[in-house]
């Protein structure tokens, strides 16, 4: 009976260790989970795994573990899982790829302005986005805002508080060009002096454009659509954002690094507005 019972504690004691391993030490070798359903110990023996002192070193990102078995008395052993980690920590130790990005912000009276308003809240997010870019050493970020037409505010920098400051100071007027913010952006990329970084244009806006021009290359000839939406409106600005990836690919084509623009469009409040979904 005492030998039983013996047996009874000890597949408890197993059952309850590997529980709580399994859940400290998760990603541990499964050694001590292995036991099969119904495993049953013959018999006692004082023969077992002696524990093993812990390594004085270890090389950077190494895990070390170890699992001792010692006989206690009367049938129950110890069971000991050992683990000891070395930190590794990589930051910016290797260069990887950087960013040139460029932000497009609509400044039209639709975003409004004061407290809560679509333009404070824009700003808030452009001035983080840049504290996270800019915190990344290497990328670069140039600004470029839009109303009845487009602007390179701030050529490429990494210059956080100018930039920041620049967006601080935004103001609204009438009109909503994004087509032609493309083309002030896709030149900005063009006349990059290093093409080592991949082009990145992310727009912020809160609507459908409202101003287009019959061409991808000339934005000479304005169509004063405003303050009226349209649907040629909408496609001009598609066709225009197609053509500067297009534009930006051939021109990298021959580069050794990135050779291809990312475009990225966050929306505020634009609803149910189709166009501005659309655009």
């Amino acid at each position: 009976m005492k030998e039983g019972l013996s047996k009874f504690l000890l597949k408890k004691k197993i059952f309850s260790l590997i529980m709580a391993v399994s859940i400290l030490f998760g990603m541990l070798p499964a050694t001590a989970s292995a036991l099969a359903p119904g495993l049953q110990i013959g018999e006692t023996s004082k023969n077992g795994d002696t524990k093993t002192e812990p390594r004085t070193s270890l090389s950077d990102g190494e895990i070390w573990v170890d699992k001792s078995v010692e006989y206690v008395d009367d049938g129950e052993f110890e069971i000991t899982l050992s683990a000891a980690g070395q930190k590794y920590s990589i930051g910016n130790q290797v260069p990887g790829e950087r960013a040139d990005v460029v932000l497009m912000l609509d400044t039209s009276m639709s975003m409004g302005s004061g407290r809560n308003s679509k333009l404070e809240n824009m700003k808030t997010a452009a001035q983080s986005a840049v504290d996270k870019l800019l915190g990344v050493e290497g990328n670069r970020v140039a600004l470029v805002t839009f109303n009845s037409v487009a602007t390179l505010s701030n050529d490429f920098t990494y210059d956080i508080n100018a930039l920041k400051g620049k967006i601080g100071n935004l103001k609204t007027a009438s009109g909503t060009n994004i087509q032609n913010a493309f083309l002030v952006a896709q030149n900005a990329l063009l006349n990059r002096n290093d093409r080592s970084r991949i082009p990145v244009i992310i727009l912020l806006s809160d609507g459908a454009p409202s101003y287009y021009y019959e061409s991808l290359t000339n934005h000479d000839n304005r169509k004063p659509n405003y303050p009226t939406e349209s649907n040629e409106a909408v496609w001009w600005t598609i066709q225009q954002a197609m053509e500067t990836k297009r534009v930006i690919a051939d021109n990298l084509k021959d580069n050794d690094g990135p050779n291809e623009l990312k475009i990225y469009t966050i929306g505020f409040g634009v609803g149910t507005n189709n166009r501005a979904i659309a655009t």
